[in-house]
């Protein structure tokens, strides 16, 4: 029962990630607001990694996972957008979720496998972390928007034309 409520706390914060991603990314560089995201369930990884997690924490460690879970697909799509225009969009989209697709159905024999060599979820949760903090920085190296067909570049905060 105790995990099927910290499941359904993960569903509900992945569409909570898929709005407030939407909101910040309005509102601010959406690589930034990417970024924040990833911080939290950085932290969940590294606390599941090192402690053994009382139901209360691992709740919150699902509200942090599924926050940047819910973020990443409607970011991806965003940035994709905002970066390559959408002559292409598609074909973009559907190899980088392939890529996700692939990690995913990798990622939970992954975890068996080393559970089985060390006894725990240390190393697999470590690797998450770090890979958590990798997309953090990467998302952090993108530069000024390409908006669309017109190239047009600009820095974040900045109007680009025909904005307010």
């Amino acid at each position: 029962q105790r995990a099927a409520e910290v499941l359904g706390a993960l569903g509900l914060r992945v569409i909570a990630g898929r709005l407030a991603v939407g909101a910040l990314a309005d509102r601010m560089w959406a690589p930034l607001a990417g970024a924040i995201f990833v911080v939290p369930a950085t932290v969940a990884a590294l606390v599941l990694a090192t402690v053994q997690p009382t139901v209360g924490i691992a709740l919150l460690a699902a509200i942090a996972i599924g926050l940047v879970s819910g973020a990443e697909f409607d970011l991806t799509a965003y940035l994709i957008a905002r970066y390559f225009g959408l002559a292409h969009f598609a074909k973009i989209y559907a190899a980088i979720y392939v890529m996700y697709a692939v990690g995913g159905g990798i990622a939970g024999p992954r975890f068996g496998l080393a559970y089985d060599r060390t006894g725990g979820y240390f190393l697999g949760l470590a690797v998450v972390a770090a890979a958590y903090v990798g997309c953090g920085l990467l998302l952090l190296t993108l530069g000024p928007y390409r908006d669309g067909a017109a190239a047009v570049y600009r820095r974040p905060g900045h109007a680009g034309p025909g904005e307010p």
